[in-house]
């Protein structure tokens, strides 16, 4: 892992573990899943294919990934 990729990791876990201490985040799903979650959303967009036709449901996409992992929380997405 590079040391980039190793202190993205780390702050990813700490948000984690800051968003279970304040509730936000529900604990049924590890820090691993949320993160290899995140990995295959990130793979998943970087086809070219899967881009194009996701970009115009940017917004739900980010709801959807957002209030699965913290259901709890108050993120209110806004047009621009």
């Amino acid at each position: 892992m590079t040391e980039y990729t190793q202190d993205s990791f780390n702050m990813m876990k700490q948000l984690l573990k800051q968003g279970r201490e304040e509730g936000v985040i529900d604990e049924r799903y590890s820090d691993e899943f949320i993160l290899l979650y995140t990995q295959a959303m990130v793979n998943g967009f970087s086809q070219p294919e899967i881009y194009q036709q996701a970009l115009p449901f940017t917004k739900e996409w980010t709801e959807v990934l957002l209030k699965g992992i913290a259901p709890n929380s108050n993120i209110i997405m806004k047009d621009k």
